[in-house]
């Protein structure tokens, strides 16, 4: 669906949703191995049918490194972008591209994950209860950036071309901050 809210198409929840549930489950449209060459995906993507590249030119696509996009244009470009923008990591190396999965908007508080099952199928799990009408979002940094204190998880985010404004973003640093040096309270203060 349209967000509403400027970020584009992404996921939304039909129904309430329990935690843990298999929101989808999907096979990829485009799976390349480690390290491959623009060239190469560019003439892997032309040997694809005509509704599986019309599926891949559908989906979002930023704009990259000049030098990157040199000597293509037209749906070649636009391809190398969507693979650049959504491509999924596969476990033991090389990226896929999903028809739903890579819908799903950036939180640094998602509600859903991203999870290979059975070699290249997708699931999108979710991570607590979802509401009806509510946005689904996952991370698109690794666990371990989550952590780390907002302007470094922006940095991160600087590769799909936006800044967050998830509501962890809009307020004070949660990753830093001090305990109440004076009493026992326990209660931390923002850095």
């Amino acid at each position: 669906v349209d967000s509403g809210k400027g970020w584009g198409l992404g996921l939304r929840a039909v129904g309430d949703l329990a935690r843990g549930t298999v929101l989808l489950d999907e096979a990829p449209l485009f799976v390349q191995g480690r390290e491959v060459p623009a060239s190469d995906s560019v003439a892997a993507f032309r040997r694809l049918d005509p509704d599986r590249r019309a599926a891949l030119l559908a989906l979002a696509g930023h704009q990259g490194d000049d030098l990157s996009e040199v000597g293509y244009s037209g749906d070649d470009l636009t391809f190398l972008r969507v693979l650049r923008t959504n491509s999924v990591a596969r476990p033991g190396g090389g990226s896929a591209l999903y028809p739903s999965a890579c819908r799903a908007n950036h939180s640094c508080i998602p509600n859903a994950a991203l999870r290979v099952v059975d070699g290249d199928r997708m699931n999108l799990v979710a991570l607590r209860a979802i509401g009806a009408g509510e946005d689904v979002f996952v991370s698109y940094i690794g666990e371990g950036d989550l952590l780390k204190p907002q302007g470094h998880r922006q940095r991160r985010l600087g590769t799909w071309g936006f800044t967050c404004a998830c509501p962890r973003c809009r307020r004070p640093d949660d990753t830093r901050g001090f305990v109440c040096p004076t009493c026992s309270c326990g209660h931390v203060y923002p850095a």
